[in-house]
């Protein structure tokens, strides 16, 4: 299977996010992440599945990176 990835900033500390997933059961997501601090950062987004029967969901995810 296939991966791509993409990171665009939009603002400083703000950046859209994406990534596509080949393959009947794959998936395609789209977000913002948000560089809060240097080690914290907030990601909002969409995930669209699509395997047969699963659901596109919402997700937010707070990040915290111990160097």
């Amino acid at each position: 299977r296939l991966m791509l990835g993409g990171e665009l900033p939009v603002a400083p500390g703000l950046a859209a996010v994406g990534d596509f997933v080949s393959g009947p059961a794959g998936t395609a997501s789209l977000g913002l992440t948000w560089e809060i601090t240097s080690r914290l950062s907030l990601m909002a987004g969409r995930i669209w599945n699509r395997g047969a029967g699963d659901e596109d969901q919402w997700y937010v995810d707070l990040g915290y990176a111990v160097k």
